[in-house]
């Protein structure tokens, strides 16, 4: 398990698969780490159990993917959602 003094305010959190989760606020009690509100989607404190922390460096990097259940971050929406598209027509357009 890792160690709670590993991990410092401002540290960037990232889920198993690179994507980036959040920034460290602080830990929140020994067990929690509370991500800033900056970072998240929604506004809100995010709290993360220290368990699914797999590895501390330079950043937290945690043992779970995005999808399975991290929280969010900014922009994640805009990653997500589909492009209306403009049937038969180019985008470049023709000359």
């Amino acid at each position: 398990m890792i160690s709670a003094e590993q991990i410092r305010e401002h540290m960037e959190v990232r889920a198993a698969d690179g994507t980036h989760v959040g920034t460290v606020d602080h830990l929140d009690g020994p067990t929690r780490i509370k991500l800033t509100k900056t970072d998240s989607g929604d506004g809100k404190h995010h709290l993360i159990p220290l368990d699914w922390v797999d590895h501390v460096d330079a950043h937290v990097h945690l043992s779970k993917n995005a999808r399975d259940g991290c929280p969010k971050p900014v922009g994640h929406h805009q990653l997500t959602a589909r492009r209306p598209r403009l049937a038969g027509r180019s985008l470049l357009g023709t000359g």
